[in-house]
């Protein structure tokens, strides 16, 4: 995951993690503004899933 207070400047929050997941599964992408006033909106790009 990845965080940005200007939305050009982002930083690594955390470390990469492997985890094993069952055959089916439902992947989603999230947004936060972190306040309850207001609407976010993102764009993503560069997102990739793998399988072993």
């Amino acid at each position: 995951m990845y965080g940005s207070s200007d939305g050009v400047n982002w930083t690594q929050v955390g470390a990469s993690q492997t985890v094993t997941m069952a055959s089916s599964v439902y992947l989603g992408l999230a947004v936060s503004n972190r306040t309850t006033t207001s609407l976010a909106t993102a764009t993503f790009d560069n997102v990739f899933i793998t399988s072993p």
